[in-house]
């Protein structure tokens, strides 16, 4: 019998105890350790035979709790696998050493190019064309670890940070799928060892340092804001917009080469289709279609709600 221990994200989790472990008798869930209540956990894992598990518990992103976890990860007992799986806590060697054969981690990006955090948003914002779902081995260092599975796919020129997340999570549980199976008929995993690489793994504090301006390209623009379109999820960041003394936060925005006459940049006006559009620099102009409010609220922009002429602040505003 193998155990494993899962650590992440409950909807990335969920479907792998029910989809899988339920069909592979030779692999016990020893802890399940995610982002719910332990509660609600233990009901939505009601059709998992109990013979696959022996607990579950809860955590939450934040500091204290992710100190908590750790102390609780340390003192679990032996077990052969620790998983992982979209999570943001970084492991300390004596958790990754836990596990009698290894720890493995679901990463999103391709490694060992995109290594680090917020590697979706960071995939957008520099106009990559391809991006992939990787599982490794876990080491000392961030996202260095041997590949075991790797597979890549296109960003699609509506792909959001949202969008991609969700997409990078689809094909990674399959590659977990893959791992789980050869583990179930007791094959090696692969350790393919990462080609080298001068370039840093991208840090939230990188996140920090960038900047927009009026002056900008409408084109940049809108990558920013679709990077940072996180859906329903709590936003990072948002392409913020200040239009008679309120902020706004951009939502959807088309970019285009400007027409007809040059228009000062940071005046808006309204366009024949009656939309909402904000003259940038290099000739660009930014349609909005969609923002929000400080109260999160959905709004489409209409002249009631705004003059045209009016000189609009535009920066990159972090939560």
């Amino acid at each position: 019998m193998t155990s494993i221990v899962l650590l992440g994200s409950w909807f990335a989790i969920r479907p792998i105890v029910s989809e899988i472990l339920s069909a592979l008798p030779s692999i016990k869930i020893k802890y399940i350790y995610t982002d719910i209540p332990a509660h609600l956990g233990g009901t939505l894992l009601q059709n998992i035979p109990t013979s696959h598990l022996s607990d579950i518990s809860s955590y939450s992103n934040k500091t204290d709790h992710q100190n908590h976890i750790k102390t609780i990860l340390s003192t679990i007992p032996e077990h052969d696998y620790l998983f992982s799986i979209n999570s943001m806590i970084l492991l300390p060697r004596s958790i990754l050493q836990k596990p009698s054969i290894g720890a493995i981690n679901l990463h999103a990006g391709k490694l060992p190019e995109q290594a680090g955090s917020y590697t979706q948003q960071w995939a957008i914002i520099e106009g990559v064309e391809t991006f992939s779902s990787t599982i490794h081995w876990m080491n000392n260092h961030i996202d260095k670890g041997d590949i075991i599975l790797e597979k890549s796919y296109p960003v699609l020129t509506y792909d959001t940070g949202f969008t991609l997340t969700k997409k990078s999570i689809s094909v990674g549980i399959d590659l977990i799928k893959d791992a789980l199976g050869m583990i179930h008929r007791m094959e090696p995993l692969p350790r393919i060892q990462q080609s080298h690489t001068h370039k840093p793994p991208y840090m939230t504090k990188d996140l920090l340092t960038l900047r927009l301006s009026i002056q900008d390209s409408a084109y940049r623009m809108a990558s920013f804001i679709r990077a940072f379109n996180s859906g329903p999820t709590s936003p990072i960041a948002s392409v913020s917009i200040t239009l008679d003394n309120k902020r706004f936060f951009i939502r959807q925005a088309q970019p285009n080469h400007a027409q007809g006459a040059a228009r000062t940049a940071g005046y808006i006006y309204w366009n024949e289709s009656g939309h909402l559009c904000l003259p940038c620099g290099e000739g660009t102009v930014l349609k909005i279609t969609k923002i929000y409010d400080e109260s999160k609220q959905i709004l489409e922009p209409t002249k009631k709600d705004f003059n045209g002429d009016t000189i609009a602040e535009l920066t990159l505003y972090f939560f």
